[in-house]
């Protein structure tokens, strides 16, 4: 009778063990958004992107960011100096050159991976990817360019700012420079 009830304390104790692994590890497995990769799904969802480039510390004279929205409507750039807009222009979009866009993105692999610290460097460059899905955003991150060091939570493949600095129908860098005149 002991050997028995021993045998069904064994049997009972690793179907708990095992229900707990199992669980935990179901647990452990977060969305894929959450993780840093955008699906397919979140890509085929999102109705808007926004690019943001934020200039170095210098003089406001000189200091130039701005921001680029893509919707399957319109197309925006914002050129501001430390927060004040200096130019906007906004331009219409199609949802097939949407769409063409989305799918170039998505094709450079963007994703968010955990916060890398800042090792002192200051007066660097930043880049921010934002996507939404209707008025939500679903993913934001940054990467922060200084002293030749990336750090941040985006992983931004090359050539992805080129993709959204082109979709402007006007070249930005002129855009950036009309605001210095």
């Amino acid at each position: 009778m002991k050997i028995r009830r021993t045998f069904v304390l064994v049997l009972t104790l690793i179907a708990v063990l095992s229900l707990f692994v199992h669980c935990k590890s179901n647990n452990d497995e977060q969305p894929e958004t959450e993780q840093g990769i955008i699906s397919s799904a979140d890509w085929e969802q999102t109705t808007k992107m926004e690019y943001r480039f934020g200039d170095a510390s210098v003089a406001p004279q000189y200091h130039r960011s701005y921001t680029i929205s893509i919707s399957s409507s319109k197309k925006t750039i914002t050129i501001d100096s430390y927060g004040d807009v200096l130019l906007q222009r906004q331009y219409d979009n199609t949802a097939e050159e949407y769409q063409k866009f989305r799918e170039a993105v998505a094709e450079k692999g963007i994703s968010k991976h955990e916060e890398t610290e800042v090792s002192g460097c200051t007066g660097g460059k930043t880049e921010y990817v934002r996507l939404y899905k209707g008025d939500e955003m679903y993913f934001d991150a940054y990467v922060y360019h200084c002293g030749g060091e990336d750090t941040g939570t985006l992983d931004l493949p090359e050539g992805t700012s080129y993709l959204f600095r082109n979709i402007i129908p006007e070249d930005v860098n002129s855009l950036i420079e009309s605001t210095m005149q």
